[in-house]
């Protein structure tokens, strides 16, 4: 016997889930076995009678969408849009307000650019009653609801992964309005949906949009279900700060320019110090936004670490030089500089040593230089023979005898910053050498194998104007 209604007692029970505080889903029972369906995966819940063969469902609409070319202008798009009936106004170099009704649908927009005029997002108003039939509209687009983009009920993520494009639903108290942007998980986007967690700090990277908005920033920490916190937050100076209810990482910092106070400049992750991440562990995790270790500290004594493609630091302050004087508030703290002539460069010509050591004359290991593609020419000094490179970045190599056999090489270099260049460091792993931390003042690389130590010489010990990175016997 088909039944037309659903039971008092099942009812009954999907309003004690969908009230219980604990509650993580809805079992539901057919045929004697049970269905599960976790929260997350549920937009709504709709009881119907199929007493009439019908099936549930919502008003089929179509909505228009916003424009999905991200690389053009706003100024390109305004005659576009005037085109599809809208009435546009711009008032300002960063932002056209469109308006127009069409089909019962009412349509108010804003499309939003940055600091070149170049079009990055929409912002749409959406009545609330209209929510559920603008997701049936967006799935049968293409697009899927991204579970665990969202932390906050009240926002809801739909991706589109082959037209590239995200739709970010967000409910504020009886009002509604979607966010239209491109779909881009690098960490300088503006509608970035990932959080870029790790698993292994605990940590994410905060919203980092280059030169993005307060609304957007508002957004991500809404959809991280984080709190403003309205006494340190200084909104008129463009300074926002969110308390997250995590142990480790208790806060986020925002700072937006001084002019307008809606572009962001930097963000800071403030970590708790009884539980700071060890330098191996922020290294592997800045690694994966390309932020390089580079070996250099700022003016504060903070290392820092720099994407060379993107000109974005990140100053790990996790070192107490308060000396108890002011509050200790270890961070990883993002800022978009162009410090790439205060930093070593990303690569350089590093022409690679012989490190077959205590078996031949300086003579005749000079003689296998001489076969080396970056061989020039050669000269004798007191301390041994100097081989003249092509390279432009360590233009000398300095041989070194012992009891009459080639002990060492000096690769020479006559800039600091060259000799602390990254390169040198995943070359040397990449050949089989590994960090000896602890077993000389100097940085020190060991490859067992070979029974070859290098050593990196950064602040001029021989007084000759030479930075060195020497390659000898291990002598640990």
């Amino acid at each position: 016997m088909r039944k037309h209604f659903i039971s008092k007692a099942l009812t009954l029970a999907l309003l004690f889930c969908a009230t219980t505080a604990s509650a993580q889903g809805v079992y539901i029972y057919k045929n004697g076995k049970k269905q599960v369906f976790k929260s997350e995966e549920v937009d709504s819940l709709v009881f119907f009678s199929t007493a009439d063969n019908s099936t549930p469902s919502v008003s089929d609409e179509t909505f228009e969408l916003p424009v999905a070319d991200f690389t053009k202008t706003l100024s390109d798009l305004k005659p576009e849009e005037e085109a599809r009936g809208f009435s546009v106004n711009q008032p300002n170099s960063t932002k056209l307000v469109l308006e127009k009704t069409a089909d019962g649908q009412t349509y108010h927009w804003e499309y939003n650019g940055n600091g070149q005029g170049v079009y990055m997002y929409a912002k749409c108003l959406i009545a609330s009653e209209k929510i559920d039939a603008f997701k049936a509209f967006l799935r049968k687009q293409g697009y899927e609801l991204e579970v665990g983009a969202s932390m906050n009920d009240d926002v809801k993520v739909y991706v589109n992964k082959t037209a590239k494009t995200v739709v970010y639903i967000n409910k504020e108290g009886s009002r509604a309005e979607y966010f239209f942007g491109a779909y881009d998980e690098s960490f300088t986007s503006w509608t970035r949906v990932s959080f870029l967690n790790d698993n292994t700090t605990a940590t994410w990277l905060p919203f980092y949009g280059r030169g993005a908005t307060v609304e957007l920033m508002q957004l991500f920490e809404k959809r991280m279900n984080h709190k403003l916190n309205a006494e340190k937050s200084k909104p008129d100076n463009g300074v926002y700060v969110y308390d997250t209810g995590e142990t480790r990482w208790p806060s986020v910092k925002y700072w937006f320019d001084v002019h307008t106070k809606n572009s962001l400049e930097e963000a800071s992750i403030f970590v708790d110090v009884n539980n700071i991440p060890t330098p191996e562990q922020v290294t592997t995790y800045l690694k994966t936004s390309n932020h390089i270790y580079t070996g250099m500290n700022d003016s504060e004594g903070d290392v820092i670490y720099y994407n060379y493609d993107q000109k974005s630091a990140c100053f790990v302050k996790m070192e107490d030089k308060t000396g108890g004087k002011t509050e200790y508030l270890p961070q990883m703290h993002y800022a978009y500089a162009d410090l790439s002539k205060q930093l070593p460069p990303l690569t350089v010509d590093f022409p690679m040593p012989i490190v077959t050591f205590g078996t031949k004359t300086l003579e005749e290991i000079t003689a296998e230089y001489r076969k080396q593609s970056y061989y020039k020419s050669e000269e004798t000094i007191d301390l041994g023979i100097v081989i003249n490179t092509t390279s432009e970045d360590f233009p000398k190599i300095l041989l070194l005898e012992d009891g009459g056999k080639y002990c060492a090489a000096m690769v020479i270099t006559f800039n600091n910053l060259t000799a602390r260049s990254p390169y040198i460091v995943d070359l040397l792993q990449k050949n089989g050498y590994e960090n000896a931390v602890g077993v000389s003042a100097l940085p020190t690389f060991i490859n067992k194998q070979n029974n070859v130590m290098v050593q990196f010489d950064l602040n001029d010990i021989l007084q000759m104007g030479w930075f060195t990175i020497s390659f000898q016997p291990n002598e640990f």
